[in-house]
């Protein structure tokens, strides 16, 4: 930092970019939420289809139910 600041005037910027660090964190996790929400929305749209589907691993916290589906040709 150029000039002379005081030490007050430190630890208030210090201060300040742990509120934003916090900020930018909670926003990571909400993104990290809604983005597993979106995959667990989608894979339901996707078992409303009626071919054949064989369950591949349960659904978890942190991930939707993974299936695998009979290929079908689109003609």
């Amino acid at each position: 930092m150029k000039g002379v600041t005081h030490q007050t005037r430190l630890k208030q910027i210090a201060k300040e970019r742990q509120k934003q660090y916090n900020c930018l964190t909670q926003r990571i996790e909400c993104e990290r939420k809604l983005f597993i929400i979106a995959q667990k929305i989608q894979t339901r749209k996707d078992l409303l289809d009626k071919t054949r589907k064989v369950k591949v691993k349960k659904e978890m916290v942190n991930s939707p139910a993974i299936y695998k589906f009979q290929s079908r040709r689109n003609c």
